[in-house]
C-alpha cells in the first residue's frame, strides 16, 4: 500500500511569525512579523514604490535640459551684449538673475536625482527582502508538505510578475540615467577643453571660465602652417627669421604707398604683433585696463577686444612700470587659442572668437621693471618664464601649462633673479631644450619634464635680450658684462667646459641677437649694429646708425630689418659685407619687434598697427579707429 505524504500537526495554534519561522527556519522571525502591515504584504508596496519613483525619474531625466547653466545660449548672448554696453545696469541684473535661476534649477534637478536614487536603492533592497515572505517566492519548507492548493497559484504568479516588473523598472531607470546624464566634470584629460567647469580665478591653479565655449582638441598645426604664420615673439621658432622672400622693402606711410592698412590701438603696449592666418593679435594696457586685441589681417578692422579676466571679476588697478608698461609681453597662439600675460599677473587664454577659455593670476610683484618675458607655445604646452627678485630669494620659476586648461604640466624653481628675456625652445643634444636666461645663469630644461639639463654661470645684471641659437651654439647677452656662445650638448654645470667663446665689450643690451647664415647680428640701444662670425665671435663688420634701437632685428628674404625708436627703418643686406638697401620711416616711435606673414610686414608703432605690403596706392589704406 502506497504511503501518503507526512503531515505534521500541532495541538496549539501558532502565531504568524512562529508559523513562518517553522515553515522556513532560514528567515528570522522578525521578518515574518514585518512582512505584513494591516494584513497587506509589504513586498507589493515596495514594488509599487520602486515602479513609481523609477517612472518619475525616467520621465524627468528625459525631459530635463541637458545643458549646464553656464552653457546657456541666452546667458551667453547677454554677456556679449554687456561687452558692448558695459555700463548697462539692466543687462547686468538680467545676467545675475538668469545665472541664479539657471543654477538653482540645475542643482535642484541634481538633488532630486540624488534623492530618487536613494529611494530606488532602498526600495529595491526592501523589495528583495520582503518578497521572500510572499507566497510563491519564499523558499520551500524543509519538511514534507501537502501539495499546494491550486487556488494559491494566482498569488504566486502575481508575486513573480510584480517582482520582475519592479526589478525591470529599477534597472531601466538607472540605465536611462547612465546613458543620458551629462556631467559638468570632464571624462578625461582630453575632454577638459570640451567641458569647462566651475568658478572664478584661483591661485596657483588655473580656472576654466563658466560659459566658455568648447574648443575642439585637434592636432597641432602642420610644420607648413607653423612656418607661414608668426605665432609668437620673433616668429615660428623664436629666431626672428622669416622664410618669406617677398616682404616689402619700400613704403611711404605719408602717402599710403605700400600701406595695406593701419589701425589705431586704444591701449599702449611694447609687445609685438602675432599673426595666424586671417587674424592679428596684440595687447595693450594701463592702470585700469588690460586687453587682448584681435584684428582682421586683411582689413585691419578690430574683430574684438577682451580682457583675460571674467567680466564679473574685479580687475585690480596696477601702476605700470615706466620702463615696460602693463603690456610688454608678446602673446602666443597654438592656432586655436591666443594666450596673453600682463605685468599685473593676469594670464589667460581666449579662443579665436574672443571667448575666455581659462585664466589665472601669477605673482610678479618682485620684478622691478615689471614682467616683460613673452609667452611661448610648444606643442600642447604654454611656457611661462616668471623670473623675479634676486637669485637667493628662490622666487623665480619656469612653468609649462596645458594649453587647453591652464593647469600646470610641470613647474620648476629657478635659482636666478629677475629677468625680462623670453625662453627659446631648440632641438639639440638629442633633446628638446628650453633655454632661459636669468641672473646669473644660462640654463636648459627638458621641455617634456622640466628637469634641468645644464647650467652655466655666464650672466649677470639686468637681462633683457633673449637667447639665440644656431649650429649647436646658444648666444646669450649679459649687458655690460659678457657676450657668450655656449655649446648645448652638455649636462650639469658646463661653465668651464662648454663655452665656445666670450666677449666683454660691444654687448647688446636690449635688442635680442639674431643668427643667420653662420653669422650673428646684434643691435644696441645706441644704434650700433655689429655682424660677427657665429663660430668664433670675430667681428665681420659694424655700422653705427646713431639712433636708439629697442626693437630686435628681423631677417626676411635674406635682408636684415632694423627698426629705430624714432620710427626710422633700415633694410640691410645680410652677409659679410655691410650694404644698406633702404632707409624708410614709420612716422611714429617704434619699440616693438615686427611680425611677418606671407608677403606682409606688421609693424606696431606707439599708436598704430601697420600692415605693409603690395598696395595699389593711397586709396587702399584703411584707417580703422
Amino acid at each position: 500500500m502506497k504511503e501518503g505524504p507526512v503531515i505534521t500537526t500541532s495541538t496549539a495554534p501558532e502565531a504568524p511569525a512562529a508559523a513562518a519561522a517553522a515553515a522556513n527556519p532560514s528567515i528570522p522571525p522578525i521578518a515574518g512579523v514585518w512582512s505584513r502591515v494591516g494584513g497587506m504584504p509589504l513586498a507589493p508596496a515596495f514594488a509599487l514604490l520602486v515602479v513609481t519613483v523609477g517612472l518619475v525619474m525616467t520621465v524627468g531625466q528625459m525631459g530635463r535640459s541637458k545643458e549646464e547653466p553656464w552653457r546657456s545660449k541666452e546667458l551667453a548672448a547677454a554677456r556679449v551684449r554687456l561687452e558692448h554696453e558695459p555700463s548697462n545696469e539692466e543687462v547686468k541684473k538680467l545676467i545675475r538673475d538668469q545665472d541664479l535661476t539657471l543654477r538653482r534649477s540645475y542643482f535642484r534637478a541634481l538633488e532630486r536625482n540624488r534623492l530618487g536614487a536613494w529611494l530606488l536603492l532602498g526600495g529595491g533592497v526592501a523589495l528583495v527582502w520582503f518578497s521572500r515572505q510572499w507566497p510563491g517566492l519564499r523558499s520551500p519548507a524543509p519538511v514534507r508538505m501537502p501539495t499546494a492548493s491550486p487556488d494559491r497559484e494566482p498569488d504566486a504568479r502575481r508575486a513573480r510578475i510584480t517582482v520582475v516588473v519592479a526589478g525591470g523598472v529599477f534597472g531601466a531607470t538607472f540605465l536611462v540615467m547612465g546613458l543620458t546624464e551629462r556631467t559638468h566634470l570632464p571624462r578625461n584629460l582630453a575632454a577638459l577643453s570640451e567641458s569647462p567647469a566651475g568658478g572664478g580665478s584661483t591661485h596657483p591653479g588655473a580656472s576654466l571660465v563658466p560659459g566658455a565655449p568648447a574648443v575642439a582638441v585637434s592636432a597641432m598645426p602642420s610644420a607648413q602652417q607653423w612656418a607661414r604664420n608668426w605665432p609668437g615673439f620673433r616668429g615660428p621658432d623664436g629666431s626672428g627669421v622669416s622664410s618669406s622672400q617677398t616682404v616689402p622693402t619700400s613704403w611711404d606711410v605719408a602717402t599710403g604707398q605700400g600701406v595695406v592698412w593701419k589701425t589705431n590701438i586704444s591701449l599702449a603696449g611694447y609687445n609685438s604683433p602675432v599673426v595666424w592666418e586671417d587674424r592679428v593679435f596684440l595687447t595693450g594696457g594701463d592702470k585700469k585696463s588690460r586687453l587682448v586685441f584681435c584684428l582682421d589681417a586683411s582689413s585691419g578692422a578690430i574683430r574684438w577686444q577682451r580682457p583675460v579676466t571674467p567680466l564679473n571679476a574685479p580687475v585690480p588697478g596696477v601702476e605700470p612700470p615706466e620702463q615696460s608698461g602693463a603690456a610688454a609681453s608678446t602673446v602666443a597662439t597654438d592656432g586655436h587659442r591666443v594666450f596673453a600675460v600682463f605685468a599685473s599677473g593676469e594670464l589667460g587664454a581666449l579662443d579665436f572668437e574672443g571667448h575666455l577659455v581659462w585664466n589665472k593670476r601669477l605673482d610678479f610683484s618682485e620684478n622691478g621693471y615689471g614682467h616683460a618675458s613673452s609667452l611661448v607655445v610648444w606643442q600642447d604646452r604654454l611656457l611661462v618664464q616668471a623670473d623675479q627678485g634676486r637669485d637667493e630669494d628662490n622666487k623665480s620659476s619656469l612653468m609649462a601649462l596645458d594649453v587647453r586648461t591652464g593647469e600646470p604640466v610641470w613647474t620648476t624653481k629657478r635659482p636666478v633673479g629677475g629677468s625680462w628675456a623670453t625662453p627659446l625652445v631648440v632641438a639639440a643634444g638629442g633633446k628638446t631644450q628650453v633655454i632661459t636666461a636669468g641672473d646669473p645663469l644660462l640654463m636648459a630644461h627638458d621641455v617634456t619634464s622640466g628637469a634641468e639639463l645644464w647650467r652655466a654661470k655666464v650672466l649677470g645684471g639686468e637681462l633683457a635680450p633673449s637667447p639665440a641659437f644656431g649650429n649647436g651654439l646658444v648666444i646669450a647677452s649679459s649687458p655690460g658684462r659678457q657676450f657668450t656662445a655656449l655649446k648645448v650638448d652638455g649636462s650639469g654645470d658646463v661653465t668651464e667646459s662648454h663655452i665656445a667663446w666670450k666677449l666683454d665689450k660691444e654687448i647688446p643690451d636690449v635688442p635680442s641677437p639674431i643668427v643667420f647664415g653662420g653669422l650673428i647680428y646684434t643691435a644696441s640701444t645706441e644704434g650700433m649694429v655689429i655682424c660677427r662670425e657665429l663660430g668664433t665671435g670675430v667681428k665681420v663688420w659694424e655700422h653705427n646708425f646713431e639712433m636708439e634701437m629697442q626693437a630686435s632685428p628681423m631677417i626676411a628674404g635674406e635682408r636684415l630689418y632694423l627698426f629705430a625708436q624714432p620710427g626710422d627703418v633700415f633694410v640691410v643686406a645680410s652677409g659679410r659685407e655691410f650694404r644698406q638697401l633702404a632707409a624708410l620711416k614709420m612716422g611714429d616711435e617704434v619699440y616693438a619687434s615686427p611680425a611677418v606673414a606671407g608677403d606682409r610686414l606688421f609693424v606696431r608703432t606707439r599708436k598704430l598697427l601697420y600692415c605693409l605690403g603690395a598696395s595699389a596706392g593711397p586709396t587702399q589704406v584703411a584707417d580703422v579707429r
